[in-house]
């Protein structure tokens, strides 16, 4: 299957033409692709597996994964599986702060209490600057 890429503000974008119209490929590319955009038709599985946001596409129409745009976006996934397992986690410990703060937390959800605050503590700690990312597993 053959597709339309470009780059649009810094963006790779990948037009999926619909052939049925009874136009060329290159005439819908004339139509879709905004003017004065340098345009080229590939075939899709020439195309990297990594996310689109990480291409770049040079003159020729060659396109290649951009490493610093990459971590980027790993990075940005990691802070936000973080971001979750961190909310989850206050969530379920917030009814035994209550307890606790209150004096009525009995030695079991103490106990519980203690075990989620280390997970979050080791979630805290969790570098997520690289590609590779080991999450600490969750108590049970």
């Amino acid at each position: 299957m053959q597709v339309i890429i470009y780059m649009e503000n810094g963006f790779s974008k990948v037009t999926f033409p619909y052939l049925d119209t009874g136009m060329t490929i290159e005439e819908i590319a004339q139509k879709d692709v905004p003017d004065r955009l340098k345009y080229f038709i590939v075939d899709y599985d020439s195309l990297p597996t990594e996310p689109q946001e990480s291409w770049d596409i040079d003159d020729d129409g060659n396109v290649t994964v951009n490493q610093e745009k990459l971590l980027a976006i790993t990075v940005a996934s990691h802070q936000m599986h973080k971001t979750r397992l961190l909310d989850d986690a206050k969530n379920t410990i917030n009814i035994w702060q209550t307890e606790l703060q209150l004096g009525i937390i009995s030695d079991d959800n103490k106990a519980r209490l203690i075990i989620w605050m280390q997970y979050i503590n080791s979630l805290l700690n969790v570098d997520i600057t690289t590609s590779a990312v080991t999450w600490p597993p969750k108590p049970e």
